[in-house]
């Protein structure tokens, strides 16, 4: 399978190092003037564009190691979260909506990402 995405150098732009995406040819930025960083993106670039499942597999390890209680966390600790990150009119309209009886919450399932859409869903 040929690869979507490409790492090119642009000279005459402070030497940074571009992405250029081999299907519509449109080329972005990747930040970065090592050499070895933006090779690494654009691998994860290509690799995403073959194997989308194993991507969500590699995030729930890296939101694993980064977060031990990620895990065991349900929505009510989450909503609680979020709520506090609010101030004034907003904290009380999330306060609101966060409450077990308006907000149909699900079970975080062990291992698997859920998100709080008000539906019985996984959100990917």
């Amino acid at each position: 399978m040929k690869r979507r995405y490409r790492l090119i150098r642009r000279g005459n732009r402070g030497k940074a190092y571009y992405c250029v995406d081999t299907q519509t040819g449109q080329r972005t930025s990747l930040r970065t003037r090592t050499e070895e960083e933006a090779g690494q993106i654009v691998q994860a670039k290509n690799q995403a564009e073959r194997q989308p499942v194993l991507n969500l597999q590699i995030a729930k390890a890296y939101l694993a190691a980064a977060d031990s209680t990620f895990i065991q966390r349900t929505w009510a600790e989450v909503m609680t979260a979020f709520v506090n990150t609010k101030t004034g009119s907003n904290h009380f309209r999330t306060e609101r909506a966060a409450l077990p009886e308006v907000a149909d919450f699900q079970p975080i399932k062990t291992g698997v990402l859920w998100c709080f859409t008000g539906h019985k869903r996984p959100c990917f």
